[in-house]
């Protein structure tokens, strides 16, 4: 008697290291933007960014309806375009861990930029931009 092959299981992760990677990502995110609000003056604005706490972690589908601000900046306001980059940031890590078209390095350069700005302050910057392309922090 013999027994049909029993079929292979599908790996849970195919890629430990990719899975580890976007774990420490995503840790290294949220704690980025947790410092964040230290650099805010008001506590609205404060408030405003713990939403995007909320959203970090990826779902099957790349949905910016979930973020609390839009990746491009209307508004020539330097918390506006620090807000706009954190979504940036946000939605740049739902790419690289839903498809392989994104780095873990463009990710990484992000969080390194918003840990910048912890350390500066968002008084040196300058907003450069217009109302066609957006604004953003230079």
């Amino acid at each position: 008697m013999t027994h049909p092959p029993i079929p292979k299981r599908e790996k849970i992760f195919p890629d430990p290291n990719k899975h580890t990677n976007k774990k420490r990502l995503q840790l290294e995110i949220r704690q980025v933007i947790s410092k964040l609000r230290t650099i805010l003056p008001k506590d609205s604005q404060k408030d405003e960014l713990v939403l995007f706490l909320s959203c970090v972690a990826p779902v099957t589908e790349r949905d910016i309806t979930r973020l609390p601000v839009s990746e491009q900046c209307k508004q020539e306001s330097k918390v506006a375009c620090l807000f706009s980059q954190v979504s940036r940031l946000v939605v740049t890590y739902w790419d690289y861990c839903t498809s392989d078209e994104v780095s873990k390095a463009r990710v990484e350069k992000g969080i390194g930029e918003l840990k910048e700005i912890c350390e500066r302050g968002l008084a040196p910057y300058n907003i450069s931009g217009d109302m066609k392309r957006g604004y953003w922090l230079e």
